[in-house]
């Protein structure tokens, strides 16, 4: 039996129909997936550490902003698995969660300070501009994080706010910059050769430490002028940066050891490199 041939005007009605059904199909699954989300947000706080460690790496998974808040509470949450599901989760979600990590990275307790570094560390060069600025920041602990944290990312981005951090007023956030500088060799000693002049005694001696660790024979003349500096502690760690880099240095040392209207207290560090 021959099946009979649909009217033109049945095609027509089908051809304008087909949108509607879709984007009908359409909201109908946004409106499930929002059920979902909205389910998923309640089970974080479950009692049942199974259905918030779940709950949050789906919502990590789907990269849900929503949820940043309760996940940051999560990162010092009873359980060790939820508390990591939280952390990945917090850095799939990537840049929109980098404004409430590096608050947390002011947190009393120091688990959940160390997860939100360590989510920080994942979502990488996205918190750079985040980090560099908490260098500036009141609160020490947060600077202290920073200064170790962008090391730890080496983006280059880095470089400059770090050296600038050279002359922090607390002595560990300097020295976790300074640390976090040698990450970057040779790309840093533009920016680190500066703080080698810099008016804080402070960032001088960070800087000419940094050299002993990059050996680079581009900071020889810096460091040799470093050897009249009037703080001792700088005159030593040039010294020593100077004896690391080795042969590099030895032409402008013997100049230096042979010019007759240098002091003898500046030849003696010379001799001893």
């Amino acid at each position: 039996m021959v099946p009979k041939r649909l009217p033109s005007w049945w095609l027509l009605v089908l051809v304008l129909a087909w949108p509607m059904t879709w984007a009908s199909a359409r909201e109908n699954a946004q409106g499930d997936e929002q059920a979902r989300i909205a389910e998923l947000l309640t089970q974080l706080d479950s009692p049942a550490a199974v259905s918030r460690a779940q709950a949050a790496q789906a919502l990590g998974e789907a990269k849900v902003v929503a949820a940043i808040p309760k996940l940051i509470k999560m990162l010092d949450d009873p359980d060790t698995d939820a508390q990591w599901k939280a952390t990945v989760a917090l850095a799939a979600i990537g840049k929109p969660a980098v404004p409430a990590l590096v608050e947390a990275l002011n947190l009393e307790k120091e688990r959940p300070r160390w997860k939100a570094e360590t989510a920080l560390k994942m979502i990488g060069s996205d918190a750079v501009e985040a980090l560099a600025g908490a260098l500036g920041d009141r609160r020490v602990r947060v600077r202290q994080s920073a200064a170790f944290l962008l090391g730890e990312i080496a983006d280059p981005a880095a470089i400059d706010p770090l050296a600038s951090a050279l002359a922090d007023k607390d002595e560990d956030t300097r020295w976790k910059a300074a640390t976090s500088l040698t990450k970057f060799g040779s790309r840093a000693t533009l920016a680190v050769l500066k703080q080698l002049k810099a008016q804080s005694v402070e960032a001088r001696r960070c800087a000419a430490w940094v050299f002993q660790q990059t050996k680079d024979p581009e900071a020889v003349a810096a460091l040799v002028a470093a050897l009249g500096d009037s703080d001792e502690q700088v005159r030593w760690k040039a010294a020593i940066a100077l004896q690391k880099i080795g042969a590099p240095a030895a032409d402008p040392l013997l100049t230096l050891l042979r010019s007759p209207i240098v002091r003898e207290d500046r030849k003696k560090i010379v001799k001893w490199v």
